[in-house]
């Protein structure tokens, strides 16, 4: 009795052939620039052939993004990793300053901001080889829900979770940190150190 192969199937089939012609061709094309024989790096469709994956709203959640960041590095999957990094801005910057930070603080926010997203695509994976180099791969997350937990939430107009990212050896505390993260539009996206949220101090008399 034949088999008739379902739509899907056949999807599967023409998606199969087509990666196969893609890998030859890119082997191919290599080779013919006198370089040594080596398998062509993944594409992105190939490592997540149904999309970059997507995180709740949840602090494990965070914790899985960087595993899986640190394991892309590792791997030196170098375009999939940098799509992943490409989706922690704020798709929407503009909006959402406007709308969680108050008017006072907005401008030196904006500022900070723009000078930590323009150099996040190489800043990261920089960061993130040394984690790996110092063998800090245990990661832990610190949410802070309000300014008791974290001065910079004072400078939110409406209530907030930031997250941090700790990296650690196992078994060891001392670690590295990387902060500050929030949930927005779907997915968790860097805010940066947010230094220019920090509550000013109070400016010192000077007695003589």
């Amino acid at each position: 009795m034949a088999v008739i192969p379902t739509d899907n199937a056949l999807k599967l089939q023409r998606m199969a052939c087509l990666t196969l012609i893609c890998l030859a061709l890119g082997s191919q094309g290599w080779l013919s620039q006198g370089n040594p024989a080596k398998p062509p790096s993944p594409t992105h469709a190939e490592i997540f052939p149904f999309g970059p994956p997507s995180y709740s709203n949840d602090p494990e959640e965070l914790q899985r993004l960087f595993k899986d960041l640190l394991n892309l590095a590792d791997k030196n999957e170098v375009l999939p990793l940098r799509q992943q990094i490409a989706l922690l801005p704020l798709p929407q910057a503009e909006a959402w300053t406007r709308r969680f930070i108050k008017e006072s603080k907005r401008t030196a926010f904006w500022q900070e901001y723009a000078q930590v997203t323009a150099t996040l695509p190489t800043d990261l994976p920089i960061l993130l080889r040394g984690r790996l180099d110092n063998q800090q791969t245990q990661i832990s997350i610190t949410a802070f829900e309000a300014a008791q937990d974290h001065p910079v939430l004072e400078a939110f107009t409406e209530r907030r979770v930031l997250y941090s990212v700790r990296f650690t050896v196992p078994g060891q505390q001392d670690g590295y940190h990387l902060a500050f993260f929030v949930y927005a539009d779907g997915g968790f996206r860097y805010l940066g150190p947010l230094k220019s949220l920090w509550p000013r101090a109070p400016k010192q008399t000077v007695h003589d």
